[in-house]
């Protein structure tokens, strides 16, 4: 879907359906390509038709501008110096062997082959990548569209074939033409194929201006390599196009990558005030060669104008583990940082050590941290940093700007707060109008069901914009107060109307959290590393308040001390009625380290005494249950 941005104008050469270059190549790794034109026995086009073969599998799921998967392959498909098994189905006519940020129309058009992206948008095969629409023009995924993906994977495992059938171009809000195409991945010879089948009519005119309205060509895991056969050419039907993977390779390339800092989405996280927090890295080895020597990782926090890290950043630690081609690790460090302020920082963990590596720029990445002070009466989780607002600002600071998503369109923040439990009261917002301004609807989800807008939906409520040509903020108490116990939210922005908008946040640090969210299909945000919106999560302050809104059994689960723990640490707490008791310690990843049953306790305080010397030094979860209530809290342990 075309989205609100600034075309680049530019003098362009239209080529419709006309492509000189019959071949090309070799990348550095040595991959070659030729088209059914080619004079030197070229591939020949040879449609293989699926739809009705048993096994075949229909996609569902595709809207205007998201990605599904992953899905099995059905066998270890050599590409470029890694196996894969699985691939990501993008809507916008390309699939990657790894987890993809959507790749969606920026002012450009789409990304040129090979780019490296740092937003996970490599590993790519891209037979048509341009703006294509599963949407109807009512903007509801069929019957409308015509539009389907189907794959299928043939007896003898050794041949893929992925199909886009009657595929239309985005345009205008709708669709128009169609496009069937096909992906054959090769395990006898690793070679790719595209085949054209159908092609009517050429993308919304908007990207006629544009410089890559339509990419074709592969490119490996770092965005290194790779090989782009056109970017601004519609395909010729009865065509292929094959690239050829070589028999060997001279290239051997040694590259460690930060993938991403505590969670593999590299998602922006909530810690709170005078807590140790202890960083995590994760690792993946993007080169042909096996790593053996130990990489120096390295931590260091940041306040968002700071190019020095500020005090009390951290050592580093070496990972000793070793990496093999395409594997991944991860490590967490041993000294913690103590945040004394609340606010908004970035976390940078950095790689090195590694002998050779040809990327330095993929041996860092960042990660916005919020501190938050859970001793005040009001909490607010927002990645923003949009200053208090007051009746005398009436233009935006500098780094805001603001967003439209379209009619029945718009976008979505996830949050997990610091502590639990966390009772939400309260949802807020920064927007726009203009003239005529048109309503929205904003929607509170668990995030209980694991995919991103697929949980139960807690509150949801559809609003008129107040006065046309306002600017500032408005806040919507919840009916019922919701309580968090475990994981976090989703908070969904749905213009109704193409006039009421969101403030959006242009300034670093970014959260990677946001969701574009078209006729109903979520997808992550593309842009989502260079963008964040003024859309909040209100909590209930203070320990006590959280937790006496549950009515439950126990009447508070206090902070271990000391903490961090080096060998041993007391958790006191109190009951407001008798019960039977478990106490729990669990790492980050859900496994259970201790679980202790205290049996039947009466009211009145208690405490629990835990041996952490064979803790290894890290975060951890204790919760306290009685009955059905559920206490939860965070500690550090430190040897």
């Amino acid at each position: 879907m075309k989205k609100i941005f600034t075309f680049l104008t530019l003098a362009l050469c239209l080529g419709l359906g006309v492509n000189a270059q019959t071949s090309g190549g070799p990348d550095s790794y040595g991959y070659t390509w030729k088209n059914s034109n080619d004079p030197n026995n070229p591939p020949v086009y040879n449609w293989i038709d699926i739809k009705g073969l048993t096994g075949t599998q229909l996609v569902t799921g595709l809207g205007d501008d998201n990605v599904v998967g992953p899905f099995n392959i059905g066998f270890n498909f050599q590409y470029y110096w890694l196996p894969v098994t699985q691939f990501y189905l993008g809507s916008n006519g390309y699939i990657s062997f790894s987890p993809v940020a959507n790749i969606a129309s920026t002012s450009i058009g789409f990304p040129s082959i090979p780019t490296s992206s740092p937003t996970n948008q490599n590993h790519l095969v891209c037979p048509m990548m341009c703006d294509l629409n599963f949407a109807d023009s009512t903007g509801q995924v069929m019957p409308g569209n015509p539009g389907n993906v189907y794959y299928y994977t043939n007896a003898t495992a050794d041949s893929l074939i992925i199909t886009y059938d009657s595929v239309p171009f985005y345009a205008n809000s709708s669709y128009r033409g169609i496009n069937t195409f096909q992906i054959i991945l090769s395990k006898l010879d690793s070679s790719i194929t595209f085949q054209y089948k159908e092609q009517v009519d050429s993308w919304d005119d908007d990207y006629n201006n544009v410089t890559n309205p339509l990419v074709v060509g592969i490119e490996n895991v770092s965005g290194q390599i790779g090989l782009q056969v056109s970017n601004n050419t519609l395909p010729l039907i009865n065509t292929a196009v094959k690239f050829y993977a070589p028999a060997a390779t001279s290239l051997a390339i040694t590259d460690i990558q930060v993938d991403a800092n505590f969670n593999a989405e590299n998602g922006g996280i909530f810690i709170l005030k005078n807590i140790p927090f202890n960083p995590t890295t994760i690792l993946r080895n993007v080169g042909n060669q096996d790593i053996t020597a130990a990489v120096r990782c390295s931590t260091s926090v940041y306040s968002p104008s700071g190019a020095v890290p500020i005090t009390g950043s951290l050592a580093g630690k070496d990972f000793t583990g070793g990496l093999v081609a395409g594997a991944t690790g991860s490590i967490t460090q041993d000294s913690a940082w103590i945040p004394t302020a609340a606010g908004t920082y970035y976390l940078r963990g950095q790689a090195s050590g590694v002998t050779g590596d040809p990327t330095p720029l993929n041996n860092r990445s960042e990660t916005e941290l919020v501190v938050i002070d859970s001793s005040i009466n009001r909490i607010v989780l927002t990645y923003d940093i949009f200053p208090p607002f007051d009746s005398s600002l009436t233009t935006f600071p500098t780094g805001f700007g603001t967003a439209g998503f379209g009619n029945n369109n718009g976008i979505a923040v996830y949050y997990e707060p610091p502590f639990y439990p966390a009772v939400i009261d309260t949802l807020s917002m920064v927007f726009l109008t203009t003239s005529v301004p048109s309503p929205f609807t904003l929607t509170l989800l668990d995030d209980d069901n694991g995919a991103p807008g697929q949980g139960t939906v807690i509150a949801s409520g559809s609003f008129n914009a107040p006065n046309p040509n306002t600017f500032g903020p408005a806040t919507f108490g919840l009916t019922t107060p919701f309580v968090i116990t475990s994981g976090g939210v989703y908070l969904e922005f749905i213009q109704n109307g193409d006039s009421t908008f969101l403030v959006s946040d242009e300034t670093a640090p970014f959260s990677n959290r946001t969701y574009e969210v078209l006729a109903g299909n979520w997808a992550t945000h593309r842009s989502r590393a260079s963008e964040d919106y003024v859309l909040r999560v209100h909590l209930v302050g203070g320990t006590t308040q959280s937790e006496a809104s549950l009515n439950g059994p126990i009447g508070g689960l206090n902070q271990n001390y000391p903490n961090p723990a080096t060998e041993t640490t007391t958790v006191e707490f109190a009951l407001f009625n008798e019960g039977n008791a478990t106490f729990t310690v669990t790492n980050l990843q859900g496994q259970v380290i201790e679980q202790l049953d205290l049996g039947l306790l009466g009211s009145g305080a208690h405490k629990v005494n835990l041996n952490t010397q064979a803790y290894t030094s890290g975060l951890y979860l204790y919760s306290l249950k009685v009955g059905s209530q559920v206490l939860t809290r965070k500690m550090s342990v430190q040897h």
